[in-house]
């Protein structure tokens, strides 16, 4: 196994830092209107909460303040004129301390894209930063001497707006371009490996390795959605308020035992870190990687058929040897080509009101299955899954190679099998992980098996 240091990543609950941040986010919306609209139309357009798409608090500076932060599990990041804190045991939304004359208190949102958030708030206000720039924001709303920001970024570390060089707009174009039209359904899957591989090492020499993890992941996120019609319709909704996937929690894979080496490969040079890594035992036969980029703020699930004997295996040293049967995420990968290869993303799970999302799809005639965390901190489900039809010739070799019989290969060509979902997830006091008993539920339940 790769150095994550597993033990290190055992996230606790942060109540108090949580509270706190509720505190002022409910503060900011009784002194401003425009925050307490924006917090309306997100929960009532979009099921999502305030908290679920804020990228940081600005505070006025106060004696005790940082002391009080800290105290709470902040840790002072930077100090630039600004001191950022983050909290680094907890998903909770980073703090900024300006001084009064600086700065007004309030909430910087998250969006996709401040051109779009603005057309669709029909306002004609003034941007700060360069188009498609790694930090560019806009002050929406100002009242009682509370604001409210929203805020594009391609790069975590960066508060202030920055400049581009010549021809910078034409890289970032080109470099989203060679991500979408990858070729996705290469059939010697060596090669396909080994072009990836050479792309993004292409890519990161090209654009730098930020920009080039922003963009893969801008990519993975459309392509999803082209394949998954409850991830088209909670995109439109959440358009309605203008903020698009800022909610997004992580972005899941799976693959096939003799390419998992590469894919942890692949997103080291995109410049993800392994955390911690799940095994579920031998009776469940799964395992899983996350990663995380917190340069630009991605978080990966990578699934993989794991063995009982296996927990401890490095995947980089060698890759994982074949076995004679498939489970789940070794079967869904046969039928439909690894996420990375071919099909595109397992889910995207999106921070959400979680009774709401469901209440909201469910009107658009989606449904959830049953959820699979229903713990006071973090609430879990899948949408039923997207059907997808399978391709001939990979049910021919899965019956040449006696994975599946003829009566499996039927049905699956006359009604497909389970392909994407969106995932519904809602976490609180901070809480940052995953459950491993709750996660082995899903897996099983996903089976193409089933379907």
């Amino acid at each position: 196994m790769m150095e994550s240091n597993t033990a290190h990543f055992q996230w606790k609950r942060k109540p108090r830092a949580w509270n706190f941040v509720h505190s002022k986010l409910d503060g900011f919306c009784r002194s401003n209107p425009g925050i307490l609209k924006l917090a309306g139309d997100l929960l009532e357009k979009a099921a999502t909460r305030l908290i679920d798409v804020t990228d940081c608090l600005v505070l006025n500076h106060k004696e005790g303040l940082a002391k009080h932060l800290e105290d709470h599990g902040y840790v002072k990041q930077s100090e630039t004129g600004q001191l950022i804190f983050d909290h680094p045991g907890a998903r909770i939304p980073r703090i900024l301390v300006t001084s009064e004359s600086d700065e007004e208190a309030g909430v910087a949102v998250s969006v996709d894209s401040v051109e779009t958030f603005l057309k669709t708030n029909r306002l004609d206000l003034e941007i700060e930063g360069a188009p498609l720039s790694d930090f560019r924001r806009c002050k929406v709303a100002s009242s009682a001497g509370t604001a409210l920001w929203v805020v594009e970024r391609r790069v975590c570390c960066l508060f202030s707006p920055v400049e581009v060089k010549p021809g910078y707009e034409e890289l970032y174009n080109d470099t989203l371009l060679k991500w979408q039209s990858r070729p996705r359904n290469l059939e010697d899957g060596a090669l396909a490996v080994a072009q990836l591989l050479s792309l993004a090492r292409e890519q990161v020499d090209r654009a730098g390795i930020d920009l080039a993890a922003y963009l893969f992941a801008y990519a993975e996120r459309e392509y999803w959605q082209s394949r998954n019609r409850a991830a088209r319709v909670q995109k439109e909704s959440l358009d309605q308020v203008g903020v698009g996937w800022s909610n997004h929690d992580h972005h899941a894979y799976r693959s096939s035992r003799e390419n998992f080496r590469e894919l942890i490969r692949f997103f080291e040079i995109l410049g993800f870190f392994p955390r911690e890594h799940f095994y579920a035992g031998a009776q469940a036969g799964w395992g899983a990687q996350v990663m995380e980029n917190q340069a630009i703020g991605v978080v990966l699930f990578l699934d993989v058929d794991l063995g009982p004997d296996e927990l401890d295996i490095d995947y980089l040293e060698a890759p994982l040897p074949p076995v004679d049967s498939f489970g789940t995420i070794g079967l869904w990968c046969a039928l439909h080509g690894d996420s990375l290869l071919s099909s595109g993303l397992h889910h995207l799970a999106v921070e959400s009101d979680f009774d709401r999302l469901v209440s909201n799809l469910g009107v658009e005639g989606i449904q959830m299955m049953e959820p699979f965390s229903t713990l006071p901190y973090l609430r879990q489900a899948f949408t039923q899954g997207e059907t997808w039809q399978v391709d001939k010739s990979r049910l021919e070799k899965l019956v040449r190679e006696k994975v599946i019989d003829k009566e499996a290969a039927s049905r699956f060509s006359v009604s497909g099998a389970i392909g994407s979902h969106l995932e519904n997830i809602q976490r609180e006091d901070g809480y940052k992980g995953f459950s491993q008993r709750e996660v082995s539920v899903i897996i099983k339940g996903t089976d193409p098996r089933l379907g």
